[in-house]
């Protein structure tokens, strides 16, 4: 045809055409008279004539043909992932490095793209190809990224035609595989993560555009879509769906939320429409479909966006963006199986429920730590594994850890100063239990009573002086029943009759000499006999000796302690109450008892406060509680340990 080879010879050359020999070219290879499909190699005419047409004529002119869009679609199903990488380059580079001067052509270009799933699926299946190059990948990973980025000029350029494209562009990048495949593609350390990550960002800004309009707004197809996805999902319960006040505010629904809850509905999973029928035929309250579907699809948007923001762990950040829908359909799975399970019945109860879902939600990243070596399917398929998991019982335990662990996190700073006075209370009370001890004083070994050589070992009375000051110790024979006192620093006996050494004397130790003082624990050689007649009665004695040392290590007193209250009384008490430094620490016993009491103490402060106890001067405008440090310390002024 005379056309044709009229246009090869212009295009002989494979040089760039200037915009009249573009048009000419046009002309004689897209003249209406032509069939397409002849003669042979009409499609790599076709293909040329791409490759080398002026970028103004092409933008502004070409892509406004309906002919072109279809023999060029032709091609670019046809291509080698290379040629495909070559044609699209060609076709979008112009509109991303001069938006403003084609900005009337971007409602053509992405009507056209949109108007069938054949350029993205054709992108979806070279992507997924086998012995991929990486070089190749990326260069198909850009042309994605460039289809999305004219797509958000489209929003600025023309905001009507967008609320017409883009419910369209997205429902396709979902039914043509781009997204589980784009998953797939997702490994850490790979540079075409960032690529990934720059398209993930162009989608967010055309979810932000769908979210701030109505289907009310623009009157797109998408409404049909909606109530027809309803309907069908309804049935039998269709006349209460559109008596409920969300489906009567339907204008109200953005078209975000038409397209989510749309996709949900139409979704090939029907684990959910399987147990939303037997719930309406079996159940006495109808779950709220329509209402659950509005909350839980802002909630899923609202908890991704918040990801996508966050600069650690972009790879999982990605997947979750990548695979929104999924996310919605386990959310709204797992929202009707707890509306079950706590036998829900008002608009009440959901509402109650559907604050778990960020709470079911955060559990995925507490119940998959360490990801770093999971795949990113292994790691989508988990986590939706949690959201199903994580039943009405579990997410209301997870939501009371969550609101003890922010109220805690709210009051720290003004209840820090509180914490310490109790701290402080608990260390008063111990130290003054401790001291009531020492003074009342306490019998102790002068020698060790496992010593076989010393028959009877001699002990001591040891007592606290009345002023803190001094370590009161004397010599007895034996230990009396009845106890010793004090005098002026001296330790006397009741009666002249007790069983004393009358030449010993009180022997006074000041605190301020002793530096530390150390325990060690004797255990006792029990031999029982081994005649297999008698019965074996093992006996264990246990005694700890205690040393008292100054700074120059030498010893000032040894005592062997014989009971474990007096160990225990006496070896914490002087830390306590004298700060004598003891190498082994408080006892675990103590410790224990210092964090008990405290926990104990704070929970029954905490349980007192009341509305009273916030101060009415504190201006609310922070939606912050604030607690008067004044008024808890009142609280605890009747408080006493038994």
């Amino acid at each position: 045809m005379p056309s044709l080879e009229r246009a090869r010879a212009i295009l002989g050359d494979d040089k760039q055409l200037d915009e009249d020999k573009s048009r000419e070219c046009f002309r004689c290879i897209f003249e209406p008279t032509l069939s397409f499909s002849e003669p042979e190699g009409y499609l790599s005419l076709v293909g040329a004539f791409v490759l080398q047409c002026n970028p103004r004529f092409l933008c502004n002119s070409a892509i406004r043909n309906v002919q072109f869009w279809h023999l060029f679609k032709e091609i670019l199903e046809k291509a080698t992932s290379e040629e495909l990488i070559i044609y699209l380059n060609t076709l979008l580079r112009p509109f991303l490095e001069r938006p403003e001067k084609f900005k009337d052509s971007y409602t053509s270009l992405c009507q056209a793209a949109s108007s069938d799933d054949l350029i993205l699926e054709t992108l979806a299946l070279n992507l997924s190809m086998e012995d991929l190059s990486s070089d190749t990948a990326a260069g198909i990973l850009n042309c994605i990224s460039a289809l999305f980025a004219c797509h958000t000029y489209l929003l600025t350029f023309s905001p009507a035609d967008a609320a017409h494209i883009i419910p369209n562009f997205m429902l396709q990048s979902l039914e043509t595989g781009l997204c589980d495949v784009l998953t797939v593609m997702l490994s850490v350390g790979d540079s075409r993560i960032e690529i990934i990550n720059k398209l993930v960002r162009h989608r967010r800004e055309m979810l932000t555009f769908l979210k701030s309009f109505t289907i009310h707004d623009y009157e797109t197809p998408l409404k049909n879509k909606l109530l027809t996805a309803l309907n069908k999902a309804s049935g039998e319960q269709r006349i209460k769906l559109e008596e409920t006040a969300g489906f009567q505010n339907m204008n109200n629904v953005s078209l975000l939320q038409a397209l989510n809850i749309t996709i949900f509905l139409n979704s090939k999973n029907l684990t959910f429409l399987k147990t939303f029928a037997e719930q309406q035929l079996f159940g006495t309250r109808p779950f709220p479909l329509f209402y659950a579907c509005l909350h839980v699809c802002d909630t899923t948007d609202e908890m991704i966006e918040k990801l996508e923001k966050k600069n650690t762990d972009i790879v999982h950040n990605i997947i979750f963006s990548l695979n929104e829908d999924k996310l919605m359909y386990a959310l709204m799975d797992r929202l009707l199986k707890s509306w079950v399970e706590s036998q829900a019945e008002s608009e009440e109860d959901l509402n109650s429920l559907l604050m778990l879902m960020p709470i079911i939600f955060e559990r995925i990243n507490k119940s998959i730590p360490d990801s770093s070596n999971l795949s990113p399917r292994e790691y989508l398929r988990l986590a939706l594994n949690v959201i199903q998991e994580v039943n009405y019982k579990l997410a209301r335990q997870l939501q009371l850890d969550a609101l003890t662990e922010t109220a805690y996190e709210k009051w720290s700073k003004h209840v820090g100063y509180f914490d310490d006075m109790l701290a402080n209370q608990v260390h008063d009370y111990l130290h003054h239990q401790r001291l009531l001890y020492l003074q009342k004083g306490t019998w102790v070994y002068a020698e060790n009573p496992l010593d076989p050589k010393i028959k009877s070992p001699k002990v001591y009375f040891m007592v606290l002086s009345a002023n803190q000051a001094k370590l009161l110790v004397r010599e007895y024979t034996g230990i009396s029943e009845r106890t010793p006192f004090t005098e002026e620093n001296e330790i006397l006996t009741p009666s002249e009759a007790e069983q004393s050494d009358e030449k010993s004397k009180t022997r006074v130790i000041p605190i301020s000499s002793i530096s530390f003082f150390t325990s060690e624990r004797i255990l006792s050689n029990d031999k029982s006999p081994t005649d297999s007649h008698l019965v074996n009665v093992i006996q264990k004695n246990v005694y700890t000796k205690v040393e008292f040392c100054n700074e120059s290590d030498k010893s000032l007193l040894v005592v062997f302690f014989h009971t474990k209250e007096a160990i225990y009384s006496w070896l914490d008490g002087l830390q306590l109450v004298c700060c004598i430094k003891h190498r082994g620490g408080l006892s675990n016993g103590t410790t224990d008892q210092i964090d008990t009491l405290i926990d104990i103490r704070k929970s029954v402060q905490m349980m007192n406060l009341t509305e009273d106890a916030i101060s009415p001067n504190h201006s609310d405008s922070d939606d912050e509680e604030y607690y008067d440090i004044n008024t808890l310390k009142e609280i605890t002024s009747d408080f006493y340990y038994e």
